[in-house]
């Protein structure tokens, strides 16, 4: 089982610098440029995730940041801008698999105006799922 996530991102500029937040994990940074400050920003992100997998804390932080759980059978919301989705990928033909790795890979993505910190993270790492999170 895989993990998909998609987090929000707010940026602002204080007149010298940028900052860049993910309010969903309260995960923030700070630069000198906007691309530095989301380059930080998602260094952040990954270490909040591994640091969640490496305790086998990640449900209940999670929990503790807002994401609730959602329902068997229950549909993810549409326009909920930050979800954390197990995919079971057994049934997928091989070549729409992603290649397993050991690391959790995150990327800084903009959608409609609006930027988002996407990632992935295997599921030889996702132990303690599944997890079907949604905060809106």
């Amino acid at each position: 089982m895989d993990v998909k996530i998609q987090l929000a991102v707010q940026m602002r500029s204080d007149g010298r610098d940028w900052i860049a937040l993910c309010p969903s994990i309260d995960v923030a940074s700070q630069a000198h440029t906007k691309r530095e400050a989301l380059r930080s920003l998602r260094e952040g992100v990954e270490l909040w995730f591994e640091s969640c997998i490496g305790r086998n804390v990640l449900s209940e932080a999670l929990s503790a940041s807002g994401f609730t759980r959602l329902k068997a059978g229950e549909k993810l919301p549409g326009r909920a801008p930050n979800t954390v989705v197990t995919r079971n990928l057994l049934g997928s033909a091989p070549e729409n698999r992603r290649a397993e790795s050991s690391a959790i890979n995150f990327a800084v993505k903009r959608i409609s105006g609006q930027n988002f910190v996407e990632g992935y993270i295997p599921g030889t790492l996702a132990r303690g799922g599944p997890y079907y999170h949604v905060a809106v």
